[in-house]
């Protein structure tokens, strides 16, 4: 049977009735940032030195070679592809705060996998949480909306530079500002960042590494498109788990898709191994037998 292309992910022959998937080289995109307007352009230029990237020139008609582009808009960054799809994270509007809204928060799946309910019975307070895998930062948001002080690892500088934007908006905005001010945003690669926070740093360390690449690309949704982009594969190596291990003060979250095997790692781990499942997920919990609260 010949493959054929769906998006970037190219579909082979089958094996035992099942189709396998295979997935040309990753490289990374080229992005450049770009001013919206003539007042934002000594922003765009602070940006792009920072993130070490080129000015990207102005468009023009008939211009068929745009480049990823990250624009900037006063206070807010949004990323385009060549194909004009932009990408701007908003926690202040649309699906993230609207689920910060709904009743029984602290009920939802996520939640229990934090162990938000339990670990403050035990702690007489609410757990510290580090997100290492920060990505979209829908989940800890979710964290922080419970009330829980977060911080966020992200090793995409442009990735780092959108939810910057999105923290700066919804620290400005009343409604959210509370939320946002427990978000703490660091850059770099989550397990040496774990190591270099050291022991029992937090309370909780989760961990969601990207899916693997899945049959259509029109099933991914438009942010994790982005991602898989920008990011290639996931960092999915054992150090990750066995850092998040010696961070935790209490246990490690970690959220997986239905039916995939256990992250590597955590092959001394002497602790409980529990499972919560979800419509589609699954979370495995790492609990630590001797619980000590994080020093955050």
């Amino acid at each position: 049977m010949a493959a054929d292309d769906i998006g970037n992910v190219r579909l082979g022959t089958r094996r035992g009735g099942q189709r396998t998937l295979s997935t040309p080289p990753w490289r990374a995109p080229v992005v450049r940032v770009r001013a919206s307007t003539a007042e934002d352009e000594a922003a765009a230029r602070a940006l792009a030195a920072r993130l070490s990237l080129d000015i990207a020139p102005r468009p023009t008609p008939g211009d068929d070679a745009a480049p990823w582009t990250l624009l900037v808009d006063g206070h807010r960054r949004m990323l385009a592809r060549p194909d004009g799809v932009r990408l701007e994270l908003d926690f202040v509007g649309g699906r993230t705060a609207a689920r910060q809204q709904e009743a029984g928060l602290a009920r939802q799946p996520l939640a229990r996998a934090l162990g938000v309910t339990r670990l403050r019975r035990r702690l007489h307070r609410l757990p510290t949480v580090v997100d290492a895998t920060g990505g979209l930062g829908r989940d800890a948001w979710f964290a922080a909306a419970l009330g829980c002080p977060v911080t966020v690892i992200e090793r995409s500088p442009i990735v780092h530079a959108l939810l910057e934007s999105a923290l700066d908006v919804a620290a400005r905005t009343p409604a959210t500002a509370q939320t946002a001010a427990r978000l703490t945003l660091l850059l770099g690669e989550a397990s040496q960042r774990l190591d270099r926070l050291g022991a029992r740093f937090a309370d909780v360390i989760y961990l969601d590494p990207m899916y693997p690449p899945v049959r259509r690309r029109a099933a991914v949704g438009k942010g994790m498109q982005f991602l898989h982009d920008l990011l290639g594969p996931a960092e999915t190596s054992a150090s990750l788990l066995d850092a998040a291990l010696a961070t935790a003060g209490c246990q490690v979250t970690v959220k997986r898709p239905s039916g995939a095997p256990s992250l590597d790692g955590g092959a001394t781990f002497a602790g409980q191994r529990t499972t919560i499942a979800s419509p589609g997920t699954r979370y495995d919990l790492y609990l630590h037998l001797d619980p000590i609260a994080g020093t955050r």
